[in-house]
């Protein structure tokens, strides 16, 4: 009887637990500033688009690449360790790589992430790193939706 009762009590705390988690997890979407030569399996002339689901300030969830490159989905963490050299990466979280065949992709994004008013534009940054050598880093209009 004991043990019913606490799991008939418990039900409740697990079903809002999981409907605040889920409600509170954002679609974060970027655009490159400008058309990028870049490669799906043949030559693309397009914008660079990364789009995530905001699970917290340093965990992506089903982040991808898409537009000039397609890259791999998977759910990505920022890089504790960190520590960028130059000034228009700091208060910026470096996290995993995302990849496609021939190229590496190191999204750069604000710490305060998930701090973000919805709608309002944002900077980031992917570097890219390919089997051709290292790309211009992309520079990103960011929003949160």
């Amino acid at each position: 009887m004991k043990k019913s009762l606490f799991a008939v009590m418990m039900l409740p705390a697990v079903a809002l637990t999981s409907v605040t988690s889920h409600a509170s997890t954002a679609s974060l979407k970027c655009i490159s500033y400008d058309v990028v030569d870049g490669w799906t399996g043949e030559d693309t002339h397009a914008r660079v688009v990364l789009t995530a689901k905001v699970a917290s300030n340093d965990e992506l969830q089903d982040a991808a690449i898409s537009g000039a490159y397609i890259s791999d989905v998977r759910d990505l963490r920022a890089d504790e360790g960190y520590k960028p050299r130059s000034p228009r990466y700091f208060g910026m979280n470096r996290f995993s790589l995302l990849e496609d065949a021939w190229c590496n992709f190191t999204p750069i994004l604000p710490k305060k992430l998930s701090a973000q008013s919805k709608g309002k534009k944002f900077t980031g940054y992917v570097q890219v790193s390919c089997e051709s050598g290292n790309q211009p880093t992309i520079g990103l209009f960011c929003s949160i939706e």
